[in-house]
């Protein structure tokens, strides 16, 4: 479990799409916008199969491009990936 995790928050809100087939599906979202840098192009992708009846296996894979801001900073263009499982677990 997290804890001080504040899960009220909804991470881009409205723009996930769902594709599914049987026991895989695919949850992505694809938006852009400015800030104090200029534009951003980001995208999120969670690739995901079911390992059994309380278990998820998933991927999740975000790239991210400041178009505006110049290659030699670090945050210009990146991306990370996160392999894991999602379990269902009982209310406490």
């Amino acid at each position: 479990m997290f804890t001080g995790e504040n899960f009220n928050d909804e991470v881009k809100s409205g723009r996930f799409k769902v594709e599914r087939v049987a026991t895989n599906m695919i949850i992505f979202a694809i938006d852009s916008g400015t800030d104090n840098d200029g534009l951003w192009v980001e995208t999120w992708a969670f690739v995901i199969t079911q390992k059994d009846r309380n278990t998820l296996i998933t991927n999740l894979y975000r790239v991210v491009n400041n178009t505006d801001v110049p290659l030699n900073l670090d945050f210009s263009k990146f991306s990370s990936a996160k392999t894991g499982e999602l379990k269902r677990v009982s209310p406490e």
